[in-house]
């Protein structure tokens, strides 16, 4: 297929030519015009072009997602940072919490008992007002439930004190 070139197109003076065709064989021209080297060159080219573009997006891509990834990385420290404060200031404020402990509970307990005490000073002044409310509509049965109790009505009282001097005379 490949045709041979004619030996007036070579060039140089035959001496030469003839020397060097008998030494070594000139490389055989190919079959087409050159267009299909010429295509296979720029596709070769082209793809050469596009992995080298390829390598320098995936560098490109490398780099802001490294400078992002520092960022990331320093805040993410800071954040770090002020969490362990924030720790060891809320374990020191725990531990007083702790030390305050036999306080608190006192102070509830107290509080507890003067509401129970005020409860129970109403409850008492509540029955006190029945009882002389009773006495005062003249009601015997109560007056000496009363006397086995250990209280006396006012009345009973200045009757008690006018009999016994009369009783001692």
């Amino acid at each position: 297929m490949a045709r041979e070139t004619p030996a007036s197109a070579r060039s140089g003076p035959p001496s030469i030519a003839n020397s060097h065709a008998s030494s070594k064989p000139l490389p055989a021209r190919p079959g087409t015009s050159g267009t299909e080297m010429l295509l296979t060159t720029k596709r070769r080219h082209a793809s050469e072009k596009l992995q080298k573009a390829q390598r320098a997006e995936r560098a490109y891509k490398a780099k802001k997602r490294t400078a992002i990834a520092r960022a990331d990385l320093a805040e993410s420290k800071e954040h770090f940072r002020k969490a362990r404060h924030h720790l060891r200031e809320g374990l020191h404020m725990f531990a007083c919490v702790v030390k305050s402990v036999p306080y608190v509970i006192g102070e509830r307990r107290e509080s507890s008992m003067q509401r129970k005490q005020e409860r129970q000073r109403k409850r008492d002044e509540e029955k006190k007002k029945r009882l002389e409310e009773r006495w005062a509509a003249g009601d015997n049965s109560t007056r000496s439930d009363s006397v086995d109790a250990g209280t006396t009505a006012p009345e009973d009282e200045a009757a008690d004190a006018e009999a016994t001097p009369a009783a001692t005379a």
